[in-house]
């Protein structure tokens, strides 16, 4: 759907363009309105594909501590020190992912703000 929006506002924006340009029909104010409400519009959109995003940057971290704590589980019932090293390793790799999407998620919080 928000394809469709898109599209339609850069049809509008070449008609006001066109129709400014060449037929005089639409004065400065009436393009300037139109292309505010163009703007907030778009600026619409692009919050909602960052809160999309942001929601799905959360299922991920969720996930990931979910997995991070059946990890630690197995780790404190591991029998022998290979299966203690192999958990600790994937730990290590799970942290870290875990870190970047919490990093991720806090400048799309940021730039969601800004907006």
């Amino acid at each position: 759907m928000s394809n469709n929006i898109e599209k339609a506002i850069d049809r509008c924006r070449k008609i006001i363009t066109t129709k400014f340009n060449n037929d005089y029909s639409i004065d400065s104010a009436d393009k300037e309105a139109i292309e505010t409400v163009l703007q907030a519009l778009e600026n619409s959109i692009s919050k909602d594909k960052v809160k999309e995003k942001i929601g799905e940057i959360d299922l991920k971290i969720n996930n990931l501590k979910i997995e991070i704590n059946k990890t630690l589980r197995e780790n404190e019932e591991a029998r022998n020190e290979t299966e203690i090293y192999i958990n600790e390793q994937y730990l290590e790799r799970l942290e870290i992912e875990l870190e970047t999407l919490e990093n991720t998620q806090k400048v799309l919080q940021e730039l969601l703000e800004d907006k």
